[in-house]
């Protein structure tokens, strides 16, 4: 929750600064603000969805971060170890049944 005030915080001074009111932002002046910060300002979609709510900005768009895909695989017997492994182990397979139920 704190993030998400924050990146609303940050958009309005970014904005100030640029002597913009929040009513006149653009889809392309939002963008690039996203684009010249880290990915935590994507937080702002959550201003951003109740402004046009309350109609204080027109049609504008926070794009969802995008998520990577996974760099690291293991391998199909360091799979098939671990599967062993956590069978053989009395409280990793409890675990599991537990959250099977």
């Amino acid at each position: 929750m704190r993030s998400r005030l924050r990146s609303a915080l940050r958009l309005l001074d970014w904005l100030d600064e640029h002597g913009t009111v929040l009513g006149e932002l653009t889809q392309p002046e939002l963008e690039m603000w996203l684009e010249e910060g880290t990915v935590e300002r994507r937080e702002v979609r959550a201003f951003v969805m109740w402004a046009r709510g309350w109609g204080l900005v027109g049609e504008l768009v926070v794009p969802r971060a995008r998520v990577a895909a996974p760099s690291v695989f293991i391998t199909d017997g360091e799979q098939a170890e671990q599967l062993h492994r956590c069978l053989g182990d009395d409280l990793c397979l409890s675990m599991f049944v537990r959250l099977a139920l």
